[in-house]
């Protein structure tokens, strides 16, 4: 099943599973009195409402991830990165409450009928028509923040307003909050190799465990780890000063968007799938470390190692092999 046809099932499990709330806790039986009665409709009422929330925050990371989805294919079809944080900001809103981008000028792929503006609408109609609710939720605004290394936080304030005859519920600038994460995201820094396809996956190794066998699963499943070497210069005359990039750097290309570094995260480009993207499989002075190999910064071999004993040979520079993989003396062999 592809990633659509996933989503389409995930939202109508969800549709079905608040319809369902919706009917067993709107049922109404009065018992002795009118006030039992108003009673239970308050309650049921409350309930459909904790539903509608529910359901809103579940949306919001299915429509979320598409969006950003539909961003990073934007990359890959118009051979842009985004601008800055600014530009990240106003296109993801853009896309996921509208599916488009620049203003309008441009389909946001992915998003046909998974705006959270339409998955919004869709629930309500159904409350309206299947219910009898009278119901109303606007959307007014939707922003984005990275809180983790491979964890985004997706925002939407929406007015909701439900009436049923004489009883008003009225919940003005509701905050709707969930976590997205980037797992399984193309990464767009790797577009700078035409096919070769690079999609996050955070490692489960840690700094301390490193050793040379599991560098060589870390390499062959194209993993990513949070890197902690702040500034990389390169060896040749005239070249910038780099640092690893964060999730939202990577849209923009950028290392200073969102540059702190419990955010930045690393991988190391695979010679394997290299060849099989018709790249050569070794580029002389250069460190395999993502960013580094990307911008084409140039070190000298005798910074460059490869990780003994392992089939893939990849060679990376000595700051990145003892910082970020623990890696130094008799584990790592000599490329010149």
């Amino acid at each position: 099943m592809n990633k659509k046809a996933i989503v389409f099932t995930f939202i109508s499990i969800m549709i079905a599973g608040l319809l369902s709330l919706m009917f067993s806790t709107n049922q109404i039986t009065p018992l002795d009195s009118d006030i039992r009665l108003e009673e239970t409709k308050v309650l049921s009422a409350n309930n459909y409402l904790q539903n509608l929330n529910l359901y809103l925050e579940n949306a919001l990371e299915v429509s979320g991830y598409a969006a950003f989805q539909g961003m990073i294919e934007n990359i890959w079809i118009t051979d842009t990165y985004y601008a800055n944080e600014a530009d990240i900001y106003n296109s993801f809103e853009e896309c996921i409450l509208n599916g488009t981008l620049e203003s309008g000028l441009e389909v946001c792929p992915f998003m046909e009928n998974q705006t959270i503006t339409y998955l919004t609408e869709k629930i309500v109609n159904i409350s309206r028509s299947e219910l009898n609710m009278d119901i109303n939720v606007s959307i007014k605004n939707a922003w984005i923040n990275q809180t983790g290394p491979f964890i985004t936080e997706v925002h939407l304030i929406t007015d909701i307003v439900l009436r049923d005859r004489d009883i008003l519920w009225n919940q003005t600038d509701r905050e709707i909050i969930t976590d997205i994460s980037i797992h399984g995201l193309t990464d767009p820094l790797y577009f700078k190799l035409g096919i070769y396809n690079s999609t996050f996956k955070e490692t489960l190794f840690k700094r301390p465990a490193f050793n040379t066998t599991n560098f060589e699963i870390f390499l062959n499943n194209s993993e990513y780890i949070v890197s902690q070497q702040k500034n990389v210069s390169g060896k040749v005359s005239g070249q910038p000063t780099v640092r690893s990039m964060s999730f939202f750097g990577r849209l923009a290309d950028n290392y200073d968007v969102y540059k702190d570094s419990r955010l930045t995260i690393i991988s190391v480009v695979n010679p394997e799938k290299l060849v099989a993207a018709g790249t050569p499989e070794f580029v002389e002075n250069r460190s395999y470390i993502d960013y580094l190999f990307l911008n084409e910064i140039n070190i000298y071999c005798s910074s460059l190692k490869f990780v003994a004993d392992t089939g893939n040979k990849a060679p990376i520079d000595t700051a990145h092999a003892f910082i970020d993989f623990n890696l130094t003396g008799l584990e790592l062999e000599d490329t010149c």
